[in-house]
């Protein structure tokens, strides 16, 4: 069986797909978080988050299977949180360094995923944020092949939930609350969904997400 590689952020999405891939699928797993450390003022928003990752990643082994756990840091200098997901994205470079992570690493890794999900996209709606277009159409799957195209890997997948399931098995949440409730309390206990440097700040569209859908 060939290995699969999640990106891992430790929010819900990556949580959700992350719980059902280790239930769900026999294959070997490697986690890959990219520790992103690029403006003075979401420096702390990303410490706090990497210290959850460590606890959920630590739980996932106790109480799933077996995988594999690596990380990458990515330093972006100065550039400001607006720019850098207006040019690009946070989900292209994270495909970018997982294409990276592939061709380093020699291992048959064909597919690659990242948590998103129908639901998302229905939240958006909902909240009158606008739809992150790099889901939909072929750019992650050009930006996670880049590197490895280059190394004469080619044919990587990214899998996207939204788009391999289309609604059914792990893509059947209607709503964010329902998956949420997918996961076991220790794990809801370990979610944090938030751009803030509390754990939860109430005002970023995170948090006003998971007040909209009454998620406690």
């Amino acid at each position: 069986m060939k290995e699969q590689l999640i990106l891992y952020s430790g929010g819900l999405d990556s949580t959700v797909l992350l719980k059902f891939l280790l239930q769900e699928n026999k294959n070997p797993i490697t986690v890959l978080n990219i520790k992103y450390s690029w403006e003075k003022k979401l420096s702390k928003h990303y410490e706090i988050q990497y210290k959850l990752v460590k606890k959920l990643i630590k739980y996932f082994k106790k109480n799933y299977r077996a995988f594999n756990y690596r990380e990458i840091s990515f330093t972006m200098g100065n550039a400001s949180f607006t720019d850098f997901e207006q040019r690009l994205g946070e989900d292209h470079f994270s495909a970018i360094l997982a294409g990276t992570y592939i061709a380093q690493s020699n291992k048959e890794i064909k597919d690659v995923w990242i948590g998103h999900f129908t639901y998302n996209d229905l939240s958006a709606i909902q909240l009158k944020k606008r739809i992150n277009w790099w889901f939909l159409d072929n750019s992650l799957n050009l930006a996670v092949n880049s590197i490895p195209s280059m190394c004469g890997i080619k044919n990587i997948n990214m899998c996207i939930p939204s788009l391999n399931f289309k609604g059914d098995s792990i893509d059947s949440f209607a709503t964010k609350k329902e998956a949420f409730d997918y996961l076991e309390k220790d794990l809801q206990n370990l979610i944090r969904s938030c751009y803030g440097d509390d754990y939860f700040c109430g005002k970023c569209f995170k948090c006003k997400e998971h007040k909209f859908y009454l998620i406690k």
